[in-house]
C-alpha cells in the first residue's frame, strides 16, 4: 500500500516530526535548520552518485521528521519577556461577550522596556471589563496598555482538561484582563492582514444571516456549518455534538473544504481548457 501512495509516507513521517516535538524541549530551531540542509546535500550527493536506494531512503525519511519537529518549533515560537512598561497590541478578531467581560485575541506588536522599543509579533488572549469603548474595537484596531501577561494556566484540578497546552497548540502562551481605563486606542492607521480582512468579511456575512431572521440555535449552527464562528453556540449544542462524535462538523470539515474548492473552481476552472491551463489549475 506505502509504495502505491508515496505520499502516505511523507505525511507520515511528517507528522511523527510534529508529535514527537510536542514531547521534547530546549531544541534549537537554528541547529535544526543547519542539520535539514546537510541532509538534503547528503541526498543530492548519493542521487547522483546512484548510491544505496535504502540508504536515500533512510536520509529523506529522517529529513520528513525533522522537517516536521522545524515546522513545529517554528509556528510555535516562544518569546522570551518578562515586564515592560507598555505594550502595543493589534485586535485580530471582533471581542466576544463572555460571563463578565470580553474576549478578543491580539498580537503583541510591541513592547517598551527601559524607554527602548522590542518587536514581539506574539498572539495572546485579551479580557476586557465590559465597557463601551470596549465595544467599538475592531479587528486591525491597535491599543496600548501597562498591564503585564500572564502565563495561562491550568486550575490544577485533578484529570482536568489541559488548557495550557491546548492554548499553546494554537501558538497563544499569555492573556491579559484589562479594566476600564487601562487600556487607549491608538489613533492610527488599522493594521491589515488575510486573518483581519477574513475576520471583517465573516462579520457581513454575519450580519446578513441575522438580517434574515435567523437567530438563536439555528444561526448558532449554520454560522459554525459555514462560516466556522462558534462563539454563538450554547455549551449544551456543544455537548451534544461532541458526544455524537460530530464536533469536527463545527470545524474544519469537508462541507468547508468542499466550498472552498467550488469557488475555486468557479473563478479559475476557465483554466482547464487548454493542456498548459490544466497544469496550472492543479497547481494552484
Amino acid at each position: 500500500m506505502l509504495n502505491r501512495i508515496p505520499f502516505l509516507i511523507i505525511c507520515i513521517s511528517y507528522i511523527s516530526g510534529i508529535l514527537i516535538a510536542t514531547f521534547m524541549s530546549g531544541i534549537n530551531p537554528g541547529n535544526l535548520l543547519i542539520i535539514l540542509v546537510i541532509l538534503i546535500s547528503l541526498i543530492l550527493i548519493f542521487n547522483i552518485r546512484n548510491s544505496g536506494y535504502l540508504l536515500i531512503s533512510v536520509l529523506l525519511t529522517t529529513f520528513l521528521i525533522l522537517t516536521g519537529i522545524y515546522r513545529y518549533y517554528k509556528f510555535n515560537p516562544h518569546f522570551n519577556f518578562n515586564t515592560g512598561e507598555n505594550y502595543i497590541a493589534t485586535v485580530l478578531e471582533y471581542p466576544v461577550v463572555k460571563t463578565n467581560s470580553l474576549k478578543t485575541e491580539a498580537f503583541l506588536d510591541y513592547i517598551e522596556v527601559d524607554k527602548q522599543i522590542f518587536k514581539v509579533k506574539e498572539k495572546l488572549i485579551i479580557y476586557f471589563e465590559l465597557d463601551s469603548l470596549t465595544y467599538n474595537l475592531k479587528p486591525g484596531n491597535r491599543i496600548i496598555f501597562k498591564t503585564n501577561p500572564d502565563f495561562i494556566k491550568n486550575q490544577g484540578n485533578p484529570n482536568e482538561f489541559d488548557y495550557r497546552k491546548y492554548m499553546a497548540n494554537q501558538k497563544i502562551y499569555r492573556q491579559v484582563y484589562l479594566r476600564s481605563g487601562k487600556w487607549v486606542p491608538l489613533k492610527i492607521k488599522s493594521a491589515v492582514s488575510l486573518r483581519i480582512l477574513s475576520e471583517k468579511l465573516r462579520n457581513k456575512l454575519l450580519g446578513i444571516y441575522r438580517e434574515n431572521n435567523i437567530t438563536d440555535e439555528r444561526f448558532a449552527i449554520l454560522s459554525a456549518l459555514t462560516l466556522g464562528y462558534k462563539d454563538a453556540l450554547d455549551p449544551e449544542t456543544k455537548e451534544v455534538y461532541s458526544s455524537c462524535g460530530a464536533m469536527h462538523v463545527l470545524a474544519v470539515s469537508g462541507l468547508h473544504v468542499g466550498i472552498i474548492y467550488l469557488a475555486i473552481n468557479f473563478l479559475i476552472g476557465f483554466l482547464k481548457r487548454s493542456k498548459t491551463g490544466r497544469y496550472l489549475f492543479i497547481i494552484i
